[in-house]
């Protein structure tokens, strides 16, 4: 429990005024952190050896005694009692003791009040029933002490479960409408290709002219490819999760050339090329990470320009905070970039077509594996010259 100076000073004058009333030497208030008893209030007689702020251990100390077993005690001759010969006090001359325990309203000790004479001292009835009279009176202002406390601490966890629940209200209806919009889209898109299956199926079961058929049933085949490639999409970008996510130990370089493997057929037949400066390594997830480089490649390689080659470069720059950017820049269609929050949408289509041979969620995919990671991602375009993804991953990831 915290005490203000303002609560201290309020007892400074009747512990004097006890010490003047007693006729003793010193009167103390202390307070009790185990294993020590510190004087917060010492009496201003002229011949009290001890200073306020003085700490000594609770072994071998009257108050320690007191504090211990929660019960008074009374030493008129402390030097005639064994047990107390090797009591700190007795060197300052303080022979006589009587003391009683301070009470917090919850039953624990807080400290001690207690009397102490230089000479031996029986302390009547009539010196007892005052010193407990004052007793009460500064357990009352301890218990005012200790509610105001109580009040101040749940002010303070009221404003953090009201913050925390404006922060998790919040991120709640952010993950409402992203779902909602989630839903749209794959209503959408899943509708689209389902629209072209119905229609083509019906041609093709009305059509007689064999090669006519057989062009409707193809078309039939490639709704369904698209819509087969949509839901494994949707499936694989719902299963990326940050819980539970297992970080390793992973080479950047060693990943990205594993990625360009894989995609050696693709880029070739395309006439891409990509130049890669050398990649940290970091702590991540080393198959979300190679899934991050081969949509990103991908996406460059669907936006290049036509009967252009193409060419993709990898780079990195380690920040200040110890965490790394990593940027992918392209020489593709670019991008106007009031677009430039969009294209990480799932299902977004810009530049006025459908998107060209995948399912519409490469960077869907990409910004939820970043963020697993704690990190961020933005893109940068301009039409017709290219764009600029950057991966900013946080040094906590960083070995």
């Amino acid at each position: 429990m915290s005490l203000d100076g303002l609560e201290i000073e309020k007892w400074k004058a009747p512990v004097n005024l006890l010490a003047k009333l007693m006729k003793v030497s010193t009167v103390l208030l202390t307070r009790y952190n185990k294993p020590y008893v510190e004087v917060l209030v010492s009496s201003n007689s002229a011949e009290n050896p001890i200073e306020e702020g003085a700490r000594v251990e609770e072994k071998n100390s009257f108050c320690g005694e007191i504090a211990r077993s929660n019960k008074e005690l009374y030493l008129p001759n402390a030097t005639t009692d064994p047990k107390w010969k090797d009591s700190p006090i007795l060197g300052t001359g303080l022979i006589a003791y009587m003391g009683l325990p301070l009470l917090l309203p919850d039953g624990k000790v807080f400290g001690t009040l207690c009397i102490l004479d230089n000479k031996e001292n029986h302390f009547d009835e009539v010196l007892k029933e005052l010193l407990r009279q004052f007793r009460d009176m500064v357990e009352a202002q301890l218990k005012l002490v200790y509610r105001k406390n109580q009040v101040v601490q749940r002010n303070l966890d009221l404003e953090m479960i009201q913050s925390n629940l404006i922060d998790t209200t919040q991120l709640l209806k952010e993950k409402n409408d992203s779902l909602e919009d989630f839903v749209n889209f794959v209503s959408h898109d899943l509708k689209e290709p389902l629209r072209k299956i119905k229609y083509f199926g019906g041609q093709a079961r009305d059509e007689t002219r064999p090669e006519e058929r057989h062009d409707r049933l193809t078309r039939v085949l490639g709704a369904a490819e698209r819509m087969e490639k949509l839901i494994d999409s949707f499936l694989e970008l719902s299963q990326i999760n940050s819980n539970g996510i297992q970080f390793e130990i992973t080479d950047l370089n060693l990943t990205l050339t594993n990625v360009l493997e894989n995609l050696d057929t693709l880029l070739k037949s395309n006439q891409v090329t990509v130049m890669a400066g050398d990649l940290p390594t970091v702590e991540a997830h080393s198959i979300y990470m190679t899934q991050l480089f081969q949509n990103l490649l991908v996406n460059a390689v669907k936006f290049k320009k036509e009967g252009q080659p193409g060419a993709v470069r990898i780079t990195s720059h380690c920040r200040p905070d110890g965490g790394y950017d990593i940027y992918l820049q392209d020489n593709g269609l670019g991008f106007d970039m009031k677009y430039a929050d969009k294209i990480f949408e799932p299902l977004s289509k810009l530049n006025g077509s459908s998107v060209k041979g995948g399912s519409g969620l490469g960077l869907a995919i990409v910004r939820k594996i970043v963020q697993c990671h704690g990190g961020t991602i933005h893109a940068e375009g301009v039409p017709d010259q290219g764009a600029v993804f950057t991966v900013s991953l946080p040094a906590s990831n960083i070995r």
